[in-house]
């Protein structure tokens, strides 16, 4: 990695070698460079006003921060329902249990939203079912796929039977969505 330094004699330049080839070097030669990696990351603070990473924790983290604000600018936005739509039940079954899902879908036929109904009321297999098709709703109305989002689940031995009542889902809304 190459740093440039702006002095008050000019533009200094210096190559700072970091990761595998510091554990590879004798003891002097790593001390020496990190020296100038402490002198290099002090002076860039002082004359430019940022902090140059010195530890690859610090570049992670350095890493991370630069992603976010790359992606924030590129925020996804959701496509609201409107308040009357069309909509298709289906029963599925997983596990020996029967399933009622019921997928809404916006005008332009694209699946917008799913709900479950069939297990026990306030057992915890019931939450998860309701967490679960809040998520995949989101993200039906964040724009994704259903065929991907199906692809995404898990799968059992046979790389196509659902491994979860949820890939189920999944597998329902996008055969619903391709049809």
């Amino acid at each position: 990695m190459a740093l440039k330094m702006r002095g008050g004699n000019g533009v200094a330049k210096l190559l700072i070698f970091l990761g595998g080839d510091v554990a590879e070097m004798c003891g002097d030669v790593r001390r020496r460079i990190s020296q100038v990696i402490d002198f290099s990351w002090r002076r860039c603070a002082e004359t430019c006003g940022e902090i140059i990473p010195h530890t690859p924790y610090a570049r992670a983290r350095a890493r991370e921060g630069a992603r976010a604000r790359a992606l924030a600018g590129r925020a996804m936005n959701r496509a609201r329902l409107p308040d009357r739509r069309p909509n298709l039940t289906a029963a599925v079954e997983h596990a020996g249990r029967s399933y009622a899902v019921t997928i809404g879908f916006y005008p332009d036929g694209r699946a917008g939203e799913v709900f479950t109904h069939g297990a026990k009321a306030g057992s915890e297999i019931d939450f998860l079912l309701d967490d679960a098709c809040v998520a995949i709703s989101l993200l039906l109305q964040l724009g994704i796929e259903p065929a991907a989002l199906a692809a995404s689940m898990g799968r059992l031995g046979d790389g196509r039977s659902p491994a979860s009542i949820i890939g189920a889902l999944a597998d329902l809304v996008a055969r619903e969505a391709a049809s």
